[in-house]
């Protein structure tokens, strides 16, 4: 498999978790669940993208700040404000990501909101440079 066939896969997967599994999460009331898919989007798309532009990712969750050093060595156009809106929504959702799952901490409505508009946000942003 290609970088360009792995990275279409990785966005093709953080587009059916984001649009299928985040939705029914937030449509069931599963609001903790939702803010983890929102998670899972945004980090599979965020590493479609570095996988799209050539560069090796972490195992870890957080790539965000990786994502803004390859957009700015590609010399991708993206303002400076939506590289840092991308990184700080990454580490956000990275950070609510298991007390979310295992249910440390009980998350409402408008935290769920919130990170399905900000793993939009990431999706739009990465959509523009993968150009898909």
């Amino acid at each position: 498999m290609t970088n360009h066939d792995a990275a279409i896969a990785l966005w093709e997967k953080a587009l059916h978790i984001r649009k299928a599994d985040a939705s029914a999460a937030m449509q069931k009331g599963d609001f903790n669940l939702c803010i983890r898919r929102a998670q899972e989007a945004v980090e599979l798309a965020l590493k479609a993208a570095l996988r799209f532009l050539g560069f090796d990712y972490p195992k870890h969750h957080d790539v965000g700040d990786l994502f803004r050093k390859a957009c700015r060595e590609r010399k991708i156009v993206v303002s400076d404000d939506a590289l840092e809106r991308v990184r700080t929504i990454s580490s956000e959702l990275s950070n609510m990501r298991a007390p979310a799952f295992y249910l440390e901490e009980v998350y409402a409505r408008d935290d769920a909101v919130k990170s399905l508009e900000g793993a939009d946000f990431v999706l739009e942003t990465v959509k523009s440079v993968m150009r898909v």
